[in-house]
């Protein structure tokens, strides 16, 4: 139940074999970010957003102040977007969100730790979404 910083990989790694065309071309699904309705993006809705503020899916375990700045400028980051991205195979990541966080600066996105992610899952019993 715990929100998680997740360790930042290379990119390389995150990419499986399931993204692999047959003739071993790398295959890409592009989304698109819409304007949405504020009421569409409350956290009971497990929302997928771009921007604004997050919606946490454990509203008690959230990051405190000091793990939302960056490592490196130690200024306060900036939200960027969350997934919702559950986990069927796993009971405690029933319901799973995870957030990303960019520093302010642009420029220093390449240096350790002005790019934070985090990840907060439960299970489908938990005293947030009774089913």
């Amino acid at each position: 139940e715990k929100v998680e910083e997740e360790e930042q990989g290379d990119a390389a790694a995150a990419i499986s074999d399931d993204d692999e065309s047959e003739s071993g071309d790398l295959e890409w699904n592009i989304g698109f970010v819409e304007p949405c309705p504020p009421d569409e993006l409350a956290r009971q809705l497990f929302p997928c957003k771009v921007g604004g503020k997050p919606a946490w899916l454990n509203p008690v375990d959230v990051p405190h102040a000091k793990q939302l700045k960056c490592l490196y400028t130690r200024e306060p980051l900036d939200f960027l977007l969350q997934i919702y991205a559950p986990v069927d195979a796993e009971p405690t990541a029933f319901h799973r969100t995870v957030y990303v966080f960019i520093s302010p600066h642009g420029g220093d996105l390449h240096r350790e730790g002005a790019v934070r992610v985090f990840r907060s899952q439960l299970p489908r019993d938990n005293p947030f979404y009774p089913d």
